[in-house]
């Protein structure tokens, strides 16, 4: 019996190990599920989670205008990001912007990733970052000042299927991304 028990812990553990966080998910302003933020496109490189912006909606429209998507970038981050092409500093758009880069497969029983960055493009604030999937199913994702997780701020983000995107926009094949990150100043 023991061993029985044994072996269905371990497969729960390597099972929770091996939850794949790649694909879209959708944020919300309010902390819960009704004011849609953003879509954003989970994906690795390299062994790595990054996250980019795929579209931004405006708030208080329950994701039914879009300000910005990857397609047609048009709204600019905090002044302290920048993009550089060809040697010259440009400020960074929102749609297409990576926000979640390096994240490193954790070592605890909790975090799934961790030892990563998460940026706020309001602020232009870059922090330490660690990722799970809570008992709903939903991506949490922990900003923290790196000298603690205690110190920080929790964004959850739940799935989102690529049916619910607006008709005739072109969806990202994020299976193909290589980070493409913004320099915070």
């Amino acid at each position: 019996m023991k061993k029985l028990l044994f072996c269905v812990f371990l497969l729960a553990a390597v099972g929770l190990r091996a939850q794949d966080i790649t694909g879209f998910w959708r944020t919300f302003y309010d902390g819960g599920h009704r004011d849609p933020k953003s879509v954003v496109a989970v994906y690795r490189h390299d062994g790595k989670i990054y996250a980019r912006v795929i579209i931004f909606y405006e708030r208080g429209s329950r994701g039914q205008t879009i300000l910005d998507d990857i397609n047609n970038p048009r709204t600019e981050t905090a002044r302290n990001i920048v993009r550089i092409g060809n040697g010259v500093d440009a400020p960074a758009k929102l749609g297409g912007l990576d926000i979640i880069w390096n994240m490193t497969p954790g070592r605890g029983r909790t975090w799934i990733y961790e030892n990563g960055f998460v940026l706020n493009p309001d602020s232009g604030n870059r922090y330490h970052a660690r990722i799970q999937i809570d008992r709903h199913g939903d991506l949490v994702v922990r900003g923290h000042l790196g000298i603690s997780s205690l110190l920080g701020r929790s964004m959850t983000a739940e799935r989102f299927d690529v049916k619910d995107f607006p008709p005739n926009f072109q969806i990202p094949d994020y299976e193909n991304f290589t980070p493409d990150l913004p320099v915070v100043k």
